[in-house]
């Protein structure tokens, strides 16, 4: 159905993909997707639900979409607001076998990382050097918490959710 968890999933998937590549053109493929899905899961995953984080990734990997297209002040607040719902979230499932090694919560900084790095890149002098700065530092300090020294990398394309159950469908 077109407006089921599932094809969610799905567009979700896709789109992760295509970011993966790291292009303006993928991105630009990646957004009316990734829109469609933050649409799908903002009705069918409120707050109360326990899948809601996958609703805040969704935001992520749409505020990466507009950052590869150089569209920062879009994706701005979709990266934060992405990262700030699942930050304390303990019902993100943690890197392991079951997620394929992602950690979300570590690609959601990521993502903001690189927002404020290429911002400031294409607009130096206006603060966004400190901004990646602050925000590297986050990162690395996450990475302390979590990450045992000598961590390989996630196995697994940023953003797909291949081991994550369907949300059931709210109406």
């Amino acid at each position: 159905p077109a407006d089921s968890p599932a094809l969610a999933g799905a567009e979700v998937q896709f789109s992760a993909f295509l970011l993966t590549l790291g292009t303006r053109q993928a991105a630009a493929e990646a957004e009316p997707l990734l829109r469609e899905c933050l649409s799908i899961r903002e009705r069918a995953l409120p707050d109360d639900q326990p899948q809601v984080w996958l609703r805040h990734n969704t935001k992520s990997l749409l505020g990466a979409a507009l950052m590869l297209q150089d569209r920062f002040a879009e994706a701005e607040p979709l990266l934060l607001g992405g990262y700030n719902g699942m930050k304390d979230d303990p019902r993100v499932p943690p890197p392991g076998p079951a997620t394929g090694g992602a950690d979300r919560k570590r690609e959601a900084l990521e993502r903001i990382v690189k927002l404020y790095e290429a911002w400031h890149a294409a607009e130096p002098g206006k603060g966004h050097d400190a901004q990646a700065a602050e925000w590297r530092a986050k990162l690395e300090e996450y990475r302390a918490t979590t990450e045992p020294a000598g961590t390989p990398a996630a196995t697994q394309p940023a953003g797909t959710e291949t081991a994550i159950q369907p949300a059931s469908s709210t109406p």
